[in-house]
């Protein structure tokens, strides 16, 4: 009976010892016993919006820190998630964070300790495309030359609501980027882009949404080398008769600079012409 008695009781502490590690592995060792997030699943999240009034409650047996709390994300690439650790005037500790939206779509989040053991609920939130529409206020084609360089277009963009920075937002297409490219121009009054001549061609450039949910008009890209300049062709002078002008008569057989000598049926001609012909006077041709 005493055997029986010591075997039944080395079961219950054994039992009892097994009990108690299970528990002590459910306790987390930041000290967190629970998070109550609220359900936010019906607000209106947008494309660069970023949400900041939103913050978790914590319960806890001991101080924390933020680094003992992390939050997961199903999906990184619809939603980033900011956070830090707080207490109010009542000395309730919370989490303030904070949701921006980066593309259209659907996710879920939940925050759990740092040795994730304790988790919150799941939380789902869905991201809306900020972007009404984007037009390039001149949709005329384009030409460049080689001495352009490049030209600068000017677009609106229609948003649900506005943000600080459409870098986040819009990409710059070039259908062919070896012939032209488009990139981002900072500029006080309005959204611009910048065009830039690469190589002689056509092509089409465009913005859109970095998700492709919006997209802008097209906007034909002609590059154009410059006509090389033709060299200047040198005119030929047309050969020029220096020779002296001499006068012959018709049945004479010499030339003569002096008309006079020549006599009054003399006509003139020039020296190369009567060469060969005629012969030299020996008066007034020597």
């Amino acid at each position: 009976m005493n055997k029986t008695v010591k075997k039944i009781t080395a079961i219950i502490l054994f039992l009892c010892m097994v009990l108690s590690l299970c528990a002590c592995r459910e306790q987390s060792i930041t000290g967190i016993t629970n998070f109550d997030v609220k359900d936010i699943s019906d607000e209106t999240f947008y494309c660069g919006v970023t949400v900041d009034d939103l913050s978790v409650s914590v319960n806890y047996t001991d101080d924390f820190e933020a680094s003992d709390v992390n939050v997961v994300i199903d999906d990184p690439s619809i939603i980033s998630i900011e956070f830090r650790t707080s207490t109010n005037w009542l000395f309730d500790t919370y989490i303030d964070y904070e949701i921006t939206g980066l593309k259209e779509g659907s996710t879920s989040f939940y925050f759990e300790t740092s040795d994730s053991i304790i988790k919150s609920d799941i939380v789902e939130v869905t991201v809306a495309q900020n972007v009404k529409s984007i037009n390039f206020k001149d949709t005329s084609d384009l030409t460049l030359y080689d001495w352009t360089v490049y030209e600068d277009k000017y677009f609106e963009i229609d948003y649900f609501e506005e943000i600080d920075d459409e870098q986040s937002l819009i990409e710059y297409v070039s259908e062919n980027p070896e012939i032209a490219t488009i990139e981002y121009e900072d500029s006080y009054s309005s959204y611009c882009c910048r065009i830039k001549y690469v190589s002689p061609g056509e092509t089409y450039v465009y913005l859109k949404t970095k998700d492709g949910t919006v997209q802008s008009e097209k906007i034909k890209v002609i590059v154009e080398a410059s006509e090389p300049e033709e060299p200047e062709t040198p005119i030929e002078d047309e050969p020029v008769d220096n020779s002296r002008t001499v006068y012959v008569t018709p049945y004479g057989k010499k030339y003569h600079y002096s008309q006079s000598c020549a006599g009054s049926n003399a006509s003139a001609t020039t020296e190369d012409s009567a060469e060969g012909i005629y012969d030299p006077c020996k008066k007034c041709a020597q």
